[in-house]
């Protein structure tokens, strides 16, 4: 794996930002490791406008119309200093997570950190090795990566994806008890937020849970 970094691209203006966080707010879990094709398309729009010249317009157009990890992968090769670059490479990890390929997924998160320390997806690429793990099968680990997360990303638009992560390797771990905190303090912390229906869902269902094991006693 190439150790050097690049250059970061410019950073998306604060209302794009803005956008981005909304977008994960309405379909959370399904784009969380990632950036699926809509919201590079989305994403492509934002920077061709902003950078709407030279290479940083051909990188923008192909990043609107890519449809495969072959022509994501592409774009983080041939326009490896543009603006579209890193979010293609987020593409792609997201594309090979969904693929199956976990391991090459996470490895194509890690790179995106050691390439793009900066940018504002980062923690993102950190959110998406804690998921690779996860389907892995490496629990301790994964639930290690979740717990780092939500500590010390509190400020995060992701930081509840993680403290969920937290609360649901906890309870495949069988430390149930700290399951329950964990779904508790999540929902303690937002009420009103739109994942706290789920974390309550998974609340209701650890406590029956816990309730049967108590009665087998």
């Amino acid at each position: 794996m190439n150790a050097n970094h690049e250059t970061p691209g410019p950073e998306a203006p604060a209302g794009d930002l803005r956008r981005l966080r909304d977008l994960w707010a309405t379909h959370g879990l399904s784009i969380a490791v990632g950036v699926g094709a809509a919201v590079a398309t989305v994403l492509g729009w934002w920077w061709y406008r902003s950078h709407a010249e030279g290479n940083e317009e051909r990188a923008a157009e192909m990043l609107g119309v890519a449809s495969s990890s072959r022509e994501l992968e592409e774009i983080t090769r041939q326009y490896p200093g543009t603006a579209a670059a890193p979010i293609a490479m987020l593409g792609l990890a997201k594309s090979q997570f969904d693929s199956g390929n976990y391991a090459v997924a996470a490895n194509t998160y890690t790179e995106f950190e050691k390439k793009y320390p900066q940018h504002p997806m980062a923690p993102a690429a950190r959110l998406g090795v804690a998921f690779c793990l996860e389907a892995l099968g490496q629990k301790a680990e994964a639930l290690a990566a979740f717990s780092e997360f939500a500590e010390t990303r509190t400020n995060y638009f992701l930081r509840r994806v993680a403290s969920m992560g937290k609360a649901r390797l906890l309870e495949q771990l069988g430390r149930l008890d700290e399951a329950r905190m964990a779904y508790e303090d999540l929902i303690a912390s937002d009420p009103a937020s739109a994942g706290t229906r789920e974390a309550e869902r998974k609340l209701a269902a650890l406590k029956a849970r816990m309730a049967r094991g108590r009665g087998g006693q």
